[in-house]
């Protein structure tokens, strides 16, 4: 790129990409890496280690009731749901191809995308938001699949993958599109060296141990970043520093093996890492904005119609083009003119995809650096919002404070019984009975139930149970104080979870608290569809981009019933418009249903057409209404019936004619009526004689 002068002075010479892709990934990662030590925090409240840190006191025992996992599991529950998805074709003659490609789409949901289905790959999505804020899926094609030994090849897919956020930065602010992004991952090397055999040796020399990676991956690289400035991941008891007590002495395993897996960088753990001799690449996959334009030029012939009217041709009598003296004009003597434009060289969203182990590029070629979608190929979705950022605030950060403080209630509590719960026994001097054997000693005070006390005679009235102070009733009012402000702050009550509310509630009162308690999960639904939504646009963009003409795909049609169709040129171009429409989800929602469809029926049922019918069906969101107007004899004969009247009010049908078509319609259909009438009265009549016989 030549050299622009500015304000007197010459730009420097742009970094090359390595150069560049390697500073916006670290200034991405850095930002990624300030939100680490909050997602740890949240991982320890979620697997119940919420005494981390706490400073110790002298026979005092903490107490943890972990409000957290649950209320987090019951909203997982209730978001988790099935999508159906809806594909419009924008052309009337695609309708066949769009109800081929909605049932691609659909197996696609089930199965294709990820063995296991989306549906568990949203649940994980939405455990990712309940922990970090935010999920990142990453839609993609994989190339090497399946081999098929007939064409002897490897045959692709569209995959998805739920990409974990500490691997993935982003640099705009708000909105991923409108900027860079990329991820970071390790790849063992004969892997590497499979995906990119062209590159096989500069993978080996750029490998590293188990080791380097492991050092990487938990420290200074920023695949897995640092917690803080100078603390990585560290694994710690689940009691954090308390005093000998209840579970002071237990290890909180499970939570030991996630922050494990953590602090590896999605690494495999070995115990012996001498005897490890795997090597590793680090992958970095970069989507950068780059808005560099080419300028271009092209001589084309000048257009006869602008020839003609500046005179310079004129037409003979056969058509054919003279010049203005009446002679012909030779080819090389037709006027040409330069076009000059100005072509962005990445197209699409201005995109331009690198990918690069370190220093070496492994898609050199500038035709595979041009990124071929309309957006990049991640969705992020924030779990609670961010007011102009596209992270997401998590589920526990705002809740910590107030389940602290259910902690120390609960502490107080336990405490309280431990020290005072127990009645203390005042006896005075010799109140004892002596051992029989010549001793100083006196028999113990044993406890327990049924425990025998030996007393001297007399000892009696210098023997005494002091009762144990009542607990304190703004302890339990404190308790209860923080367990409402918890389900207040978190937007379910014991109503939504089935509970019986307390205190005198009217039916009508529960309704209404009832309806309420759900608004957080209404509120969340808006994310998951919109989750949905944007997934399956882009999967359907990829679908049409990398299936090759002629390859035969499953489907699930109508009623779920599996089949197969065959991947057309028609298909690769078709435009489509695609919606989904949960299935199931918030309490009430499949009785929403059944009475849109029961309005529909009734609708339907009427044999007289009514103008309003594709309306009313549009409105109650009834999927496929053009299938049913189709099948609908009444509003068929309604739309021929207008489009009589519409030729004969343009003059293109005479207006006797025009009666005569509606006659002849209406008298096909009297007869077909009254054949089956008449077929029906004759069963009817055999019916009747068979029964006398």
């Amino acid at each position: 790129m030549a050299e622009q002068e500015v304000t007197g002075q010459r730009d420097e010479k742009p970094p090359d990409i390595i150069t560049l892709a390697k500073e916006r990934e670290d200034t991405g990662m850095a930002t990624t890496n300030r939100w680490v030590g909050m997602w740890q925090r949240s991982l320890r409240y979620f697997l119940s280690d919420q005494l981390h840190g706490r400073v110790k006191h002298k026979k005092w025992d903490w107490v943890i009731l972990n409000y957290i996992w649950p209320s987090i599991m019951q909203e997982m529950a209730k978001l988790s749901r099935n999508f159906k998805h809806v594909v419009s074709p924008t052309e009337p003659s695609d309708t066949e191809i769009a109800e081929a490609f909605q049932g691609f789409l659909a197996w696609q949901w089930k199965k294709g995308l990820h063995p296991n289905g989306m549906r568990v790959e949203q649940l994980k999505a939405i455990l990712d938001g309940k922990l970090c804020g935010y999920r990142v899926s990453k839609i993609y094609w994989e190339q090497k699949v399946r081999w098929v030994p007939e064409k002897r090849r490897w045959e692709g897919d569209v995959r998805h993958r739920l990409w974990p956020p500490s691997q993935f930065w982003a640099s705009d602010n708000e909105y991923i599109n409108d900027g860079d992004c990329g991820t970071v991952r390790y790849l063992e090397l004969p892997y590497a060296q499979n995906l990119w055999p062209d590159f096989k040796k500069k993978l080996a020399d750029e490998s590293v141990t188990y080791e380097v990676a492991l050092s990487g991956a938990a420290g200074g690289d920023p695949v897995r970043g640092r917690t803080q400035a100078n603390a990585a991941y560290s694994l710690t008891s689940a009691t954090g520093g308390i005093d000998r007590g209840v579970n002071a002495g237990q290890s909180n395993e499970l939570l030991e093996l996630v922050l494990s897996h953590a602090m590896t960088g999605g690494l495999p753990t070995n115990d012996d890492t001498k005897a490890d001799k795997k090597r590793y690449c680090r992958i970095s996959e970069q989507y950068l904005k780059d808005y560099t334009e080419d300028h271009k030029k092209e001589t084309i012939p000048v257009d006869p119609d602008v020839l003609l009217q500046s005179g310079s041709i004129q037409t003979g009598a056969n058509g054919e083009y003279l010049k203005p003296d009446g002679s012909p004009i030779a080819a090389d003597d037709w006027p040409n003119q330069e076009s000059e434009w100005d072509e962005p060289r990445y197209p699409n969203n201005s995109g331009r995809y690198i990918i690069r182990n370190k220093d070496t590029l492994l898609n050199p070629k500038p035709e595979d650096q041009i990124y071929p979608h309309s957006v990049w190929p991640f969705v992020v979705v924030p779990h609670y919002l961010l007011p102009h950022m596209w992270q997401g605030s998590d589920a526990i950060s705002l809740y910590r404070h107030t389940q602290d403080h259910i902690n120390v209630t609960a502490s107080h509590l336990v405490n309280n019984m431990k020290q005072f719960g127990d009645p203390r026994i005042a006896i005075e001097v010799d109140a004892l009975a002596p051992m029989p054997v010549r001793t100083e000693k006196k028999y113990a005070i044993m406890r327990g139930a049924g425990a025998i006390i030996r007393l001297a005679r007399g000892g009696l009235n210098r023997f005494k149970v002091l009762a144990p102070a009542p607990l304190s009733p703004g302890h339990m009012m404190m308790y209860q104080l923080f367990t409402q402000e918890y389900k207040n702050i978190q937007g379910l009550q014991d109503i939504a979870q089935g509970k019986k509310t307390t205190g005198r509630t009217t039916a009508r009162e529960a309704s209404f608290l009832a309806i309420s308690a759900n608004d957080r999960i209404k509120l969340q639904n808006i994310f998951e569809e919109e989750w949905a939504l944007q997934v399956i646009n882009l999967v359907a963009e990829m679908d049409q981009f990398y299936y090759e003409t002629g390859r035969i795909v499953r489907i699930i049609g109508e009623d779920q019933i599996l089949g197969a169709t065959e991947i057309t040129d028609q298909a690769k171009t078709a435009k489509f418009d695609i919606d989904i429409e949960p299935t199931e989800g918030l309490p009430f929602d499949e009785e929403r249903r059944i009475e849109k469809d029961k309005m529909a029926y009734e609708l339907l049922s009427n044999a007289a057409p009514n103008p309003m019918l594709p309306q009313f069906l549009r409105d109650l969101n009834i999927s496929g209404w053009q299938k049913l107007l189709a099948r609908h004899s009444g509003w068929q004969e309604f739309i021929a019936f207008e489009q009589i009247l519409k030729a004969v009010e343009e003059g293109q049908l005479d207006p006797k004619d025009g009666l005569q078509m509606i006659i002849q319609r209406y008298t096909q259909r009297l007869a077909q009526s009254g054949a089956a009438n008449n077929g029906e009265n004759q069963n009817g009549t055999r019916n009747s004689n068979g029964g006398q016989s």
